[in-house]
């Protein structure tokens, strides 16, 4: 996750954009919603945003990985324009219904995520944001992690 620099809009002034999101996630944890773990560092000079893998478990040898999927790729959607009619939420919670373990937690933690990106103005919720994940047989919503 590297989205953390951007432009001024009136020059070349470039300013630390970690502020936004390392805030947005905080402030997501802090309303008891779901969130990956995360650090800030310096490296190299620039303020970066690090978000701990939560589709990694350390084992003996090495790392294993837990099966996840994006939530555009389980509402069968694609980022092209023509295709983004299945960008639903109300699609989204479906499919949830349709594969995960406790579908009614996840909805309910899907729709409080979408009412708190409403209430900070979060124009960076879309499907590829939202992923299911599992361990084991059992998928679940992940943690946010953007």
């Amino acid at each position: 996750m590297v989205p953390f620099w951007e432009k001024e809009k009136r020059g070349s002034l470039i300013r630390p954009k970690r502020c936004g999101e390392h805030a947005m996630l905080r402030w997501r944890a802090n309303a008891g919603l779901s969130v990956a773990e995360r650090r800030t560092q310096t490296v190299a000079g620039k303020d970066v945003l690090l978000i701990k893998r939560f589709d990694r478990e350390k084992a003996e040898g090495g790392y294993l990985r837990t099966r996840m999927v994006s939530g555009l790729t389980l509402l069968r959607a694609d980022e092209a324009a023509a295709l983004r009619t299945r960008w639903s939420s109300v699609f989204l919670v479906e499919e949830l219904r349709r594969v995960g373990s406790e579908p009614k937690k996840d909805a309910r933690e899907l729709f409080r995520s979408m009412c708190f990106n409403a209430m900070i103005s979060n124009l960076d919720d879309h499907p590829r944001n939202h992923a299911i994940i599992a361990k084991d047989k059992h998928w679940k919503l992940s943690p946010a992690y953007d």
